[in-house]
């Protein structure tokens, strides 16, 4: 007689906090904050002997990555946490890798699903009073990705008068010869609107689209914001 088995399949899972960085299919889950994670194939550089490096993927929302660099016929290494630093999808090294070196970076990404108890997790970057086109941190290579919605809060006083906004950020780049332009357009509601402006910056020799922002007031802003890109051929 046939003998049935049932097999209990469970997921790597604790603590935000102790997430670590997920093979390729893995999944992890964060019961804390009620997130899933999945780990990824790395994502790989060339140097071309500059510090910084467009990635493609907005690293900040990854949970966990690792970087790495591998110079032509040597071996793999680890980049320590403090040699390099994130920003949105941009990764600055302290050093510049010579010209030629694989930089690869591992990482996560997460499996977004829905929180009852706290809605969708984002991501909070500080926008510094009085800045005038600063960069955001958010930037993207948009030979792999020429749309973009941002969803967003922003607060940047709590007393004596609170200003809040929410609101979308819909971003569209014609990075064709004839074109080499953008369109951006911030759509939201307020209550006592922080003077934040958003514009953006395209550079036409690499295709990198910049977020930038203007804040003329005397207080730093709390940027709360979602990401999402992808690629829409034009003809």
């Amino acid at each position: 007689m046939p003998t049935t088995q049932v097999a209990k399949l469970l997921n790597r899972q604790g603590n935000f906090a102790d997430l670590p960085l997920l093979d390729p299919g893995e999944l992890g889950y964060a019961k804390d904050q009620k997130r899933l994670f999945i780990g990824n194939d790395p994502v790989s550089i060339t140097s071309t002997g500059a510090s910084s490096y467009t990635a493609g993927i907005d690293l900040t929302q990854s949970g966990r990555y690792r970087v790495t660099t591998q110079p032509s016929g040597g071996a793999e290494t680890e980049v320590s946490s403090a040699n390099f630093s994130i920003g949105g999808t941009t990764l600055t090294l302290t050093t510049a890798p010579a010209v030629g070196t694989i930089i690869r970076i591992y990482y996560n990404s997460e499996v977004w699903m829905y929180n009852e108890a706290n809605s969708w997790a984002k991501t909070d970057i500080t926008l510094n009073a009085s800045a005038s086109n600063a960069d955001s941190g958010i930037t993207w290579d948009c030979d792999d990705y020429n749309c973009a919605t941002i969803d967003y809060s922003l607060q940047n006083a709590k007393s004596p008068t609170p200003k809040f906004r929410n609101g979308k950020i819909t971003i569209m780049v014609d990075t064709r010869a004839a074109v080499q332009d953008y369109m951006l357009q911030d759509d939201y509601v307020a209550v006592n609107d922080p003077a934040v402006t958003f514009s953006g910056n395209l550079d036409n020799s690499t295709n990198i689209f910049k977020l930038q922002y203007s804040d003329s007031d005397a207080v730093n802003a709390t940027f709360s914001y979602d990401l999402k890109l992808w690629k829409t051929t034009l003809g």
